[in-house]
């Protein structure tokens, strides 16, 4: 799990949430 692509998903998934 690599900190660059968990911090993009984390917020991908956050966005999405919040949509």
């Amino acid at each position: 799990s690599n900190p660059l692509l968990e911090a993009f998903g984390n917020a991908k998934t956050v966005r999405n949430d919040n949509s």
